[in-house]
């Protein structure tokens, strides 16, 4: 899924996991950085019931990591 939200952009890649217990997902940050796109990945280690369960936390953390509510290592 991607989302535009405060003039970054969101990508949530959400995966599978191989015994079919549930999903993880990765995140991508684009933000612009003067004349630069700053491009960050965030790793979620957490295990989620669902693909979209997985998908909405991720842009939802990444929401609030362009709010500055939350820094990566409690996102």
């Amino acid at each position: 899924m991607n989302v535009d939200y405060k003039g970054c952009f969101l990508q949530a890649i959400p995966n599978e996991l191989a015994d079919g217990s549930g999903w993880t997902v990765e995140l991508y940050v684009a933000r612009p950085d003067g004349e630069a796109i700053l491009d960050t990945q965030y790793l979620f280690e957490r295990k989620f019931p669902s693909e979209r369960s997985a998908v909405d936390a991720a842009i939802e953390a990444g929401k609030r990591l362009i709010d500055g509510t939350i820094t990566p290592t409690n996102a």
